[in-house]
Parts: C-alpha cells; structure tokens; sequence
C-alpha cells in the first residue's frame, strides 16, 4: 500500500483498486476477512495476516500459561503424595481403614496428614492467581513483569509445598505464604490498573 501511494485510505478504496486493478490483497486487517461483504470468487484473493504476538510488543501472551501449568502439576503432584503416604503408613500399621471414614481421624499421624493440608492449602489462593492469569490472556495485558511475577507466585508455592510436607517449620512456612499472596496481590493490582487506565 505504501509503495502504490494508499497507505491510510479507507478499505472501500483499497477494494475498488484491488479488484479495479485485479490484484491479491496480503492483509493485517481482520475487516477483510468478513466473507458477505468480500464474497470468495469474485476476486484474485485475500491473504489475512495474524502474527502470533498481540498487543504488549514482542510477548507472546500464551506465556502467561506455563506458571499456571507448572502450578496444576505441583497440586497433581502433592495429590498424588496422599494416597502414597497413606498406603505406606497403612502398611507400616500405623492406621486403618477406619480413620479415613469420615475424613481424617484424629489418629492420623501429622505427617501423614500434612500432604491433605497442603493439596487443600494448593485449591485456596492459587484460584484467584489463575483467575488473573487468564483475564491477562484474555485481555492481552501479558507482559514480561506479569510473567515473571507468575513465575514468582509458582515458586513461592513450590517453596511452600516444601516446607510444608518435609520439616514443617511454621516460620519459614509463613514467610514463605505471605510472601506469595503479596506477589499475588502484585499481580491483582496491576491487572485492575490495566483493565481500568
């Protein structure tokens, strides 16, 4: 369009010198692409463009899903922990069936209740982190510090899950939380900026 001198002139008159001049039209814009308006057969063509990454720059807001992803694994991973632990410590005979009949007794070894703790700690907060992950993909407000405070949020959690089924120190356990739901708060906040500027 450049070269031919039509650049910024409305779609109407780049179709009457498409279709005047017979040409196959390479395009960007999506208005092109409605095929009641620009009926298939009645011109040499229309190639519609749509490159991968959209609005922040160069980001590719499918980013945004790989922390979620790698947090999805951690819970399938701690999920998984439970019946392993519960089996073993069934096999060992320190507890029966029984002490799992109406959730968990209070006979349960801690450490074999500490993985349940943390599957159920795993289905609380990250709601809201995955919530804002995907209005981010939604939106196309994935940027590079959005993605690294997502990465941020899952290794805190990992860090959490850690303490939490091995050596259970409450402090490190607290630090460790807070410090998560301060960078979810992080994210929260500039998604609100985003959707609201």
């Amino acid at each position: 369009m450049f070269d031919e001198g039509l650049s910024g002139i409305d779609d109407a008159e780049v179709w009457r010198h498409v279709r005047q001049e017979k040409r196959f039209l390479i395009t960007l814009d999506l208005g092109f692409a409605d095929v009641r308006r620009y009926l298939p057969g009645t011109y040499p063509g229309i190639l519609l463009l749509r490159p991968r990454s959209k609005g922040r720059g160069s980001m590719e807001q499918v980013h945004i899903f790989f922390p979620m992803i790698a947090l999805v694994g951690l819970t399938f991973v701690v999920l998984l922990l439970i019946p392993y632990v519960r089996f073993k410590a069934g096999f060992q005979g320190r507890l029966g069936r029984d002490d799992f009949k109406f959730g968990e007794s209070p006979n349960v070894p801690s450490d074999v209740s500490l993985p349940n703790r943390n599957l159920m700690n795993l289905l609380e907060m990250p709601v809201l982190f995955y919530v804002a992950c995907i209005t981010l993909y939604v939106t196309q407000n994935v940027d590079g510090i959005a993605l690294f405070l997502a990465w941020l949020y899952f290794g805190l959690r990992l860090c959490h899950s850690v303490v939490h089924i091995t050596y259970n120190k409450i402090f490190h356990r607290f630090l460790v939380f807070a410090a998560s739901n301060v960078v979810l708060a992080v994210i929260w906040a500039r998604l609100f900026r985003d959707l609201f500027k």
